[in-house]
């Protein structure tokens, strides 16, 4: 079931990759536990440099963890913030926390980005 639902992520995320020529291409909309590893997994594959929790502690980006946490404080307004997280070190996608919580922020910002959500059943 799992390698028939990865078949299933890359088909439709490799269509996307040839329908979309923004700067930031997909955003992740589900949090943790919902299939973002496996979307950050894929979406690398691809070809994205895609921003995910992880990255965040791997690449040892603490600045990036005050800039989120004010941006949470204050409902992802500032889109100068938004943009340069992912921008200044080139990321053109982004999945997981602490992302999907601005996803709707985020779609504003790059209005030709492709949302994807994904959600665990529980």
């Amino acid at each position: 079931m799992m390698h028939k639902l990865s078949v299933l992520i890359l088909t439709v995320l490799y269509m996307m990759v040839m329908l979309t020529k923004a700067a930031f291409e997909v955003i992740g909309s589900g949090f943790g536990h919902s299939g973002t590893n496996t979307m950050h997994v894929v979406l690398n594959a691809l070809g994205y440099k895609t921003y995910h929790m992880k990255e965040i502690f791997e690449n040892e980006l603490t600045a990036h963890v005050e800039t989120w946490h004010k941006l949470l404080k204050n409902g992802c307004d500032d889109e100068m913030a938004l943009k340069a997280l992912y921008k200044d070190l080139g990321y053109t996608a982004a999945v997981d926390f602490p992302t999907a919580a601005c996803w709707e922020a985020l779609m504003r910002v790059y209005p030709m980005a492709k949302i994807v959500h994904t959600q665990c059943k529980s």
